[in-house]
C-alpha cells in the first residue's frame, strides 16, 4: 500500500469498523490513532471516504 511507504517511520495503518462502517486507521509510533478514513462501499466499489483527523473525534479510539 503506498500510503504506508509515504508514512513517517513507525506509523501504521489498520483495518477496523468504525460507525459501523469499514475504516482504516492510522496510528502514530506511539500506537495512537491520528487519523481514521471510513470507507463508503456501494454495491461492493468504494463509492466514497471521509477522514477524521480531529483529535477530540479520535479520542474515544485511543482509550
Amino acid at each position: 500500500m503506498r500510503l504506508v511507504r509515504l508514512a513517517p517511520p513507525g506509523f501504521s495503518v489498520d483495518i477496523m469498523p468504525v460507525n459501523a462502517k469499514p475504516a482504516l486507521a492510522i496510528r502514530d509510533a506511539n500506537g495512537r490513532i491520528v487519523t481514521v478514513i471510513n470507507v463508503d462501499i456501494r454495491d461492493g466499489r468504494i463509492a466514497g471516504l471521509q477522514f477524521v483527523l480531529n483529535p477530540d473525534k479520535l479520542a474515544h479510539l485511543n482509550r
